[in-house]
């Protein structure tokens, strides 16, 4: 089990489990209470797009992903000798640190990068197609809708993920269904020749995916549900 990632999830329930579909739209009820309470547009997850679902490489691609975040963040080099794999993400863990005051209200000012990668869940909410700086999180919590915040923006987090791909030096065409990502993924050892991307095919792999959920998700309107 691991995480699962996937764009119109309510046009997909809408076709092959009406019965839940119900509780999927009060989630969006609540997203959209926070997001008028933030001064932001309502999202009105389409009922009828075209739905995406893919399975993640576990927890830990994600980590990956989010332990680059932190090195970027610190100026520290992403190695090329050493394949980040998500198990140890102590640059991460300093880069969520540092977000949370932000996030949470508690302090004011400048918000450290990376925000919607790093202070998003590992494994359930939202980001919606809305542009806002800061993930949300309401002031008043019902503990039945606890698993949607910190709610991220799809344009932030694919704004995150392209100064990412910058410094791993991913071509903009490359996808994750090339041939050249799973030879790297597959082998999951060392490449200190070619481009960055090459020595870290686990963060790669799992930012090609988030990638393409960006797209998919700017393209039908549709959220990108973790899950």
């Amino acid at each position: 089990m691991g995480l699962s990632i996937s764009v119109g999830v309510v046009a997909d329930l809408r076709h092959h489990d009406q019965d839940v579909v119900d509780g999927i739209l009060a989630q969006f009820d609540a997203v959209n209470s926070a997001l008028v309470s933030k001064g932001l547009p309502q999202h009105n997850d389409p009922l009828d797009c075209e739905v995406w679902s893919v399975e993640g490489n576990g927890y830990s691609g994600l980590h990956a992903v989010r332990e680059i975040a932190g090195l970027i963040w610190k100026g520290l080099p992403i190695p090329r000798d050493v394949v980040l794999t998500g198990g140890d993400t102590p640059n991460a863990d300093d880069l969520f640190a540092a977000l949370m005051p932000s996030v949470t209200g508690i302090e004011a000012g400048s918000i450290p990068p990376f925000a919607h990668l790093i202070a998003h869940s590992d494994a359930e909410g939202l980001y919606v197609p809305v542009e806002f700086p800061v993930p949300i999180i309401p002031d008043f919590l019902d503990e039945r809708t606890n698993h949607l915040w910190p709610l991220g923006s799809v344009q932030r987090l694919q704004a995150e993920l392209q100064t990412i791909a910058d410094a791993l030096e991913i071509p903009d065409d490359l996808d994750v269904n090339s041939d050249l990502v799973f030879d790297r993924f597959d082998e999951g050892i060392e490449n200190t020749e070619g481009a960055l991307w090459e020595a870290q095919p686990i963060a790669t792999y799992s930012l090609l995916l988030l990638r393409e959920a960006c797209q998919r998700s700017l393209a039908t309107g549709a959220a990108i549900y973790f899950h």
